[in-house]
């Protein structure tokens, strides 16, 4: 029986770039599962802060519900921040993964120390740097360096993207001696795919939303999920907004 993973684009997605994103992540799936993508229907058209985060959460966590209940085996959210992740963990039995989490985990595994290079913003670069300590790998962070353009401007302006890239690796590496590099951004993973950054780098390049989606298969594979007792389903109550969006009431 195939497995399904919901990939829950924490932003507003057209239609096309929907099926563009799910072409891509399909790629790195395993036989036997498969991926669906879903945007959440209100919300900011990119996550940059603990604003941006905060204002989606509520959108995100409808997805996650939604995705439990219509049969899907684990929930990964597209975004680096992770936003809205230990709430879904606590609304749903399955698996939820984030890939910010994920991927320094992994990133602190594959060397000593990890350099995230993300997109522009000093708001960004604090949630992030939150994020690293929450996870308690302060000591493996390298730096936070920036591709200085906002989300919405990477794919339409690739080839800047890509040499930034390219530049602020290269300065991790040989200046602050990192010997991984995260890509701090999930839209940033096409690009860098497309680019082949790893071979120009020479160094492990831990794109977030492919080791998530990873991970989310191997949680699967071996029945594992988060334990309910590090995240308790919380006391359920009327959500009066939801229920006046005549959306789903996530603690039914």
């Amino acid at each position: 029986m195939v497995k399904k993973i919901l990939v829950i684009i924490p932003v507003y997605y057209p239609p096309e770039r929907l099926k563009t994103r799910k072409k891509f992540l399909s790629r790195y799936v395993s036989a036997g599962f498969e991926i669906e993508t879903r945007s959440i229907k209100y919300g900011t058209y990119s996550i940059e802060s603990s604003f941006d985060d905060e204002l989606n959460a509520p959108f995100i966590l409808e997805e996650a519900v939604k995705a439990e209940k219509d049969g899907f085996d684990a929930v990964v959210v597209d975004c680096f921040v992770d936003p809205a992740l230990d709430a879904m963990r606590e609304a749903l039995k399955i698996p939820v993964v984030g890939p910010g989490e994920t991927s320094m985990h992994i990133a602190s595994m594959l060397g000593n120390k990890f350099t995230v290079i993300t997109v522009a913003g000093l708001a960004l670069n604090k949630l992030i740097a939150r994020r690293v300590e929450k996870l308690g790998l302060t000591n493996k962070l390298a730096s936070i360096r920036n591709v200085n353009l906002p989300v919405l401007e990477l794919m339409k302006r690739e080839k800047e993207t890509i040499s930034i890239l390219v530049e602020e690796g290269t300065k991790a590496i040989e200046e602050e001696n990192a010997d991984v590099i995260i890509l701090g951004c999930t839209e940033l993973s096409e690009i860098a795919d497309k680019h082949n950054l790893q071979e120009t780098l020479g160094v492990p390049i831990v794109d977030p939303i492919k080791v998530a989606v990873k991970f989310a298969e191997l949680l699967v594979s071996l029945n594992l999920s988060h334990s309910k007792k590090a995240y308790p389903y919380p006391q359920k109550k009327p959500i009066s907004y939801f229920e006046t969006l005549n959306s789903t009431k996530l603690l039914e």
